[in-house]
């Protein structure tokens, strides 16, 4: 009999303990009385690791949107854009088309290129 009590006072200790923190008055978590976040740092007024530490004044900088490349971008029939890098060489004449692609027109002046050594 002895033990079934024992059982008994747990069992109630337990409960009591689970249901306890639903009293308190607010749900709102106890304040801490010092808050820190992953990006913050607090030294003390005499701490040695404040020589290390310099003020400046930030200025703004205009920065390019992206990094120059070399290439070039087509407008095509269908509302496609074609990006493909330039052809090296030279030009060397003009060839007047005689009939008709699926690029160019009739009478279109089209070059002709020359590759030179890379």
């Amino acid at each position: 009999m002895n033990s079934g009590l024992r059982y008994l006072i747990c069992l109630a200790v337990g409960l009591l303990s689970l249901l306890l923190p639903g009293c308190r008055s607010s749900h709102e978590p106890p304040k801490s009385s010092q808050t820190s976040t992953n990006d913050e740092v607090i030294l003390g007024g005499d701490s040695p690791k404040r020589e290390y530490i310099k003020d400046k004044i930030v200025e703004p900088i205009r920065r390019p949107l992206m990094e120059p490349v070399t290439g070039k971008i087509v407008y095509d029939e269908s509302n496609t854009a074609r990006i493909s890098s330039p052809v090296s060489g030279r030009v060397t004449g003009a060839i007047r088309l005689r009939r008709c692609s699926s690029r160019s027109q009739i009478g279109e002046t089209q070059l002709r290129a020359h590759k030179g050594a890379v």
